[in-house]
Formats: structure tokens, C-alpha cells, sequence
């Protein structure tokens, strides 16, 4: 009865007012409802991409990081039911057989009795601990309470993974669109400087204009050249 002794005082949830309407600008609007213990599901498959689904798919299984937050909230589910057990009855049996013969030697040898022997005992305790003062209850509050955090930073860092991915392949993506674009403007100018050279050699064009042509075609090269640098630096970190 001394050992379920607690004073610990209950658990409520504080409450946050309202914001005041000068903050409301926004049609609508309302009070954040955070639900970080709850899976947002296979989100990116409203983009329809099948890269980006098998990727995605990838991070599920393989991802180190979620693989030890999950293993945090089994464990944290294993702490809740230990403490929940508390508050039943302990129950513990021990059963032994033991089977002995007396050495004819032995100086409390009777040769009136046998000389082997049966030894058979049980054994059975159990206990229970009134939770007068809600110690237990209090204790399988806080470990549903870290059940609950564990499972919310298990969803938060799932999300957090499927989102960089996302980003990151898009990301990429765009940058795939820009160089072709880029190595098709190249060859757009390498045209056009051919063509200006004819007509330049032909006497049709002034050396401005094979000049502005050549101008062109360098910067186009650069642009391209630093996209393709960008592009590799981007992979190289989403890896």
C-alpha cells in the first residue's frame, strides 16, 4: 500500500486562446491542429510519376533513420504494456523434481529404508499492489505519453525523408530540363555562327554581326557548362 503512494498531480492539456482577428487575415482560417502520430499516407503518388514512386518506395524499406525511429516506438509500446501489467496480479510458480539415492556408505544409511527417494515440490506466490494513489497509473500515463512522441517523430521523420526526396528529384528533374534546353541553344548558336560566317566571308554580313554570333555561342556554352556542374552538386548532395 506505501509503494502506490502518489501525488502526482493530473495531466491537462493546456489551453491556447484564440488568436486575435488582426492575425486572421486569411479566409477561413483556424487554429493548427497538430496530428504528427498519424501517417499522411503514399502522398506523392498524386504526381504520377513512376520514378518517383519507386524512390519513394525505397526510403520506405531502406531508410536507416525510420528503421531505428520504429524500433524507438516498439520499444516504447513494450514499456506501456510492462507498465500496464502493474496493475494486475503477479502470479509466479516454480516446480521441481528431484530424484536421489543414499550411498550405502553414507553414515545415515538405513538399511530398513529404500535407498532411492522422490522429491517433489510447487510452489506458487502472488502478489498485487494497490494502486491507491494512482502511482501505476500514473506511470502508464507517462509511458502512453512517450508512446505517443515516439509514434509522432516516427511520422514527422517519415514525412521529413518522402519530402526531401520529392524535392530532390524535382529538383533534379528541372535541372534535366534546363540542360536540354541549354545543349539545344548551343546548338541553335553553333548554327547561327555558321550561317553569319558564310555570309560574313561572302561579304553579306559585317564582323559585328560574327562577333555578336560568336558572343552568343560562348555564353550559351558557359551557361550550359555551369547548369551541368549544378546539376552533378545537386545529385551529389541528394544521394
Amino acid at each position: 500500500v506505501l509503494a502506490a503512494c502518489s501525488f502526482a498531480p493530473h495531466y491537462s492539456r493546456p489551453t491556447t486562446p484564440p488568436a486575435p482577428p488582426v492575425y486572421q487575415e486569411a479566409e477561413g482560417w483556424k487554429t493548427a491542429q497538430p496530428a504528427d502520430e498519424h501517417s499522411r499516407g503514399p502522398w506523392w503518388e498524386i504526381y504520377n510519376d513512376s520514378s518517383l514512386n519507386a524512390l519513394e518506395n525505397q526510403v520506405t524499406v531502406s531508410n536507416q533513420n525510420l528503421k531505428a525511429a520504429f524500433a524507438r516506438l516498439e520499444q516504447a509500446r513494450d514499456q506501456t504494456r510492462i507498465e500496464r501489467s502493474y496493475l494486475f496480479p503477479t502470479v509466479t510458480a516454480d516446480a521441481r523434481a528431484v530424484r536421489a539415492r543414499t550411498s550405502v556408505n553414507a553414515p545415515t544409511y538405513n538399511p530398513t529404508k529404500p535407498p532411492t527417494g522422490n522429491d517433489f515440490t510447487l510452489n506458487a506466490d502472488v502478489s498485487y499492489e494497490f494502486d491507491v494513489w494512482g502511482r501505476i497509473r500514473n506511470l502508464v500515463a507517462a509511458a502512453r505519453a512517450t508512446e505517443q512522441a515516439s509514434a509522432a517523430d516516427l511520422a514527422t521523420l517519415d514525412l521529413s525523408a518522402h519530402a526531401e526526396l520529392a524535392t530532390g528529384y524535382f529538383t533534379l528533374r528541372s535541372e534535366d530540363t534546363q540542360q536540354d534546353l541549354l545543349d539545344q541553344t548551343v546548338k541553335d548558336y553553333t548554327a547561327a555562327l555558321e550561317l553569319t560566317q558564310h555570309l560574313y566571308d561572302g561579304g553579306a554580313a559585317a564582323l559585328a554581326d560574327l562577333d555578336q554570333a560568336k558572343a552568343q555561342l560562348q555564353t550559351a556554352l558557359t551557361q550550359a557548362t555551369d547548369n551541368r556542374l549544378r546539376r552533378a552538386q545537386i545529385g551529389r548532395a541528394h544521394v
